[in-house]
């Protein structure tokens, strides 16, 4: 029996690696790029830094080289005295 579904190719949509779906209404896509946060080297917490509008304290990050496990583990008394995040 087929399933009523069809995939159609969108540019946005071309690292989708898998597609699951059910009968109940279920859809779930799982990404090739995305990497966990605990396995990001500092030069990806630098570039998420940035983007979030945080880039006083990539120079930290560099120096220290914090990588995202520590990002991961960060508490606020780390974000303010560490990284001078109130």
């Amino acid at each position: 029996m087929e399933t009523p579904l069809k995939a159609l190719p969108i540019k946005r949509l071309s690292n989708i690696v898998k597609i699951s779906a059910c009968y109940g209404h279920f859809l779930a896509l799982e990404r090739a790029d995305t990497e966990p946060v605990a396995q990001w080297p500092p030069a990806k917490v630098i570039e998420w830094f940035n983007s979030i509008g945080l880039g006083e304290s990539c120079n930290v990050i560099r120096y220290q080289k914090i990588s995202g496990a520590v990002i991961m583990t960060a508490d606020d008394d780390f974000l303010a005295d560490t990284l001078g995040i109130l």
